[in-house]
Parts: C-alpha cells; sequence; structure tokens
C-alpha cells in the first residue's frame, strides 16, 4: 500500500475530521469485560444489544495531534492523512525506509509535514537529536512526494509543532538553517480563531507565512476579505501588511 492510500479527501475527510475533533476515544467491548475496562479508566458511553461502548480521554500527546489536524483541515487543505500510521519513504533505493508522519496536509499548491511534540507541563525542549534527524531525510521525504502526480509541482515545507516546550536558541538557529517553520501552542491558537472567522481564507494567511518571499500561484490575486455593513455603508474588510510603506 502506497502511502497515496492513507491519505483522505472530500467526504471521507470530513469524517475523520468528525471523530479526530472529539475529545475521547471510544471502543466497544463485550460486557464481561466492562468492569475491568472501568478499572482501566474508561467510561460507560452507551449500552449496546451484545457489547457496551465506552469512552475515555485522548491521551495529551494523541489530542495535540488531532488539534493540529484539525486546525490544517479547518484552513481548508484538501488532502490530509487518515489517522497516525502515514509512513512515507525517503530511501532512494529502499522503500521500506520510512518517517512517520503526525500531519500531512496538501492544497492546490503546497504540502505541509507536521511534526508534533508534546509535554505535559511547561519544560525546556531539547530537539537537536530530532533535528539532525529531520535534516538527513528531509529531502528525501520531498521527493518521494514529488514523484505522485497529485503533488509533482508543489512547494513543500516542514513545521515542527510544539506545545508546553520552551524552545531554545540553538534549536531555533537550527530550524531556521534547516527551513524548518515552529510552530507552537499560541501561533497554532492563533491560526485556530483565525479560522473560525475568516474559514479557508485564513489559509492564505499561514501560507504567506510559511513561504514568505516565494511565489505561490493560487495566492496571486487573491485577499481574504470580510465585507458588510457599517452604519449604513457598503464596506470591504482585509489585511494589509505595511512593510513596504
Amino acid at each position: 500500500m502506497g502511502f497515496m492510500d492513507k491519505l483522505v479527501s472530500g467526504k471521507e475527510l470530513i469524517g475523520v475530521k468528525k471523530r479526530r475533533s472529539q475529545s475521547y476515544i471510544f471502543e466497544k467491548f463485550e460486557y464481561e469485560l466492562q468492569e475491568k475496562r472501568e478499572s482501566e479508566g474508561w467510561i460507560v458511553d452507551k449500552e449496546l444489544k451484545s457489547m457496551v461502548r465506552m469512552k475515555r480521554p485522548k491521551p495529551l500527546d494523541r489530542q495535540f495531534e488531532d488539534d493540529v489536524w484539525c486546525l490544517f483541515s479547518n484552513l481548508g487543505f484538501s488532502y490530509m492523512n487518515k489517522d497516525r500510521r502515514l509512513e512515507i519513504p525517503y530511501g532512494t533505493e529502499d522503500l521500506n525506509t520510512t518517517k512517520q508522519i503526525d500531519v500531512f496536509a496538501a492544497d492546490e499548491e503546497t504540502v505541509l509535514f507536521i511534526e508534533c511534540k508534546c509535554a505535559f507541563s511547561g519544560k525546556k525542549g531539547d530537539f537537536k537529536t530530532d533535528l539532525e534527524a529531520i535534516k538527513g531525510i528531509k529531502e528525501g521525504l520531498f521527493k518521494t512526494v514529488r514523484r505522485e502526480k497529485e503533488f509533482k509541482k508543489k512547494k513543500v515545507k516542514y513545521i515542527f509543532a510544539t506545545k508546553n516546550y520552551e524552545i531554545t536558541e540553538p534549536d531555533r538557529n537550527r530550524m531556521r538553517d534547516l527551513g524548518i517553520y515552529h510552530f507552537d501552542e499560541y501561533g497554532i491558537k492563533y491560526f485556530a480563531e483565525l479560522a473560525k472567522h475568516l474559514g479557508a481564507c485564513a489559509r492564505y494567511q499561514l501560507l504567506g507565512t510559511l513561504f514568505a518571499g516565494q511565489k505561490i500561484g493560487t495566492m496571486e490575486n487573491r485577499i481574504p476579505a470580510i465585507e458588510g455593513q457599517m452604519g449604513g455603508t457598503h464596506i470591504i474588510h482585509f489585511p494589509l501588511s505595511l512593510r513596504n510603506f
């Protein structure tokens, strides 16, 4: 099975989003296992004819991955990974040499690889090993994806998403040198709120940030705007950068 078979789009993507946007994991068990599962932290959700459906809160790291996945879905990316088991080959000869990708998101012009790191409470991060590993395989991943006709000429970016981590200056420098974009929980929250107000239009602000200074075809002559009325006057509200003034 190629990695394209592990992606979803259209109605299938909407179905996956419904599941990943929930705060609980749901499973069905035989009734004789109910007491044991309750001792493991499961809660009865619904009693069925021959089984009981139970739920429990997602672990923090899984919840963070799902939050990030849902953000990029809300931003309107049309291809995304189906589950947490997306493996993409990065070797030039050995297709069994793969990297597990937490979140994969692609639209008409771009492909994004997102690696998620989550701590239970605020702590100082040390991602030297992780970033050096990415350095060795990043181009291989990009080449693999570009072999697929759907992604052949698309721009690619690797994103390092963190929650409850303090990023050190050496790690920031490593990410900058590798062309990796860092997303902390505050950046994720910002774009999540922006998506609530602008919908998929917020994606263009994200792409403008990720690919600053680069030409992106679908962004030409397209500016996110809100149309409305103010004091009886018809208005169109849109963001304007003052960097060049």
